[in-house]
């Protein structure tokens, strides 16, 4: 999987340690455009279109996540749905009706622990071994599979390094030594030296 297809694609699924790996980048941009939103001397739709980037990546992040668990991708906005459910009690407090108010907030309530759930299974829960609706499952196996493929085609062109390194084998006369090894031949035990008389 490609990093476009990782945080733009809508498909496939992720294990919890790509999840997590991959969820620092989007992380780390949303927390610097909203600590630093005022002090950043970025014009604030620059800062706002970065952090809309960085929230879509992390929802297609969730959504693989989720399809990695057996769910579908929208089961990530359940979280969300406690939201406009509160700003709903809000009102109907506003306009003097405490029942519906009331069960808007359970209704709240409810939700919120639904998300946080779903956001447990996502974060901590092992992935559906084997395939499921989503795809395949994404296996270590896969990753190996493509580093063997690559060291392979690697191979012949270390080969050949390695072979342009490689001393002479043994029997091969080195000839930058040549004048040395005559002159020790000459003058040994047994022989005349030729400088003597």
């Amino acid at each position: 999987m490609s990093i476009i297809e990782l945080y733009f694609g809508f498909h496939g699924r992720i294990e919890r340690k790509t999840f997590w790996l991959a969820s620092i980048a989007p992380g780390t941009i949303q927390t610097i455009v909203w600590v630093g939103y005022e002090s950043f001397p970025i014009p604030p739709p620059v800062l706002a279109f970065a952090a809309g980037v960085a929230a879509f990546a992390m929802a297609m992040l969730n959504a693989k996540r989720l399809h990695d668990v057996g769910k579908s991708g929208w089961w990530q906005l359940i979280s969300l749905l406690s939201i406009p459910l509160i700003i709903g009690a809000y009102l109907a407090l506003f306009w003097n009706s405490p029942v519906l108010a009331l069960a808007l907030s359970l209704s709240a309530m409810v939700t919120s622990l639904a998300g946080l759930w779903i956001v447990i299974q996502m974060w901590f829960f092992q992935g559906a071994s084997g395939d499921n609706d989503f795809g395949p499952a994404p296996a270590s196996k896969d990753i190996a599979r493509s580093l063997e493929q690559e060291i392979s085609q690697l191979q012949p062109a270390t080969a050949r390094l390695a072979l342009a390194n490689m001393p002479p084998p043994s029997g091969v006369i080195d000839r930058t030594s040549r004048g040395a090894a005559r002159a020790s031949r000459n003058g040994g035990f047994g022989r005349r030296d030729s400088r003597i008389g």
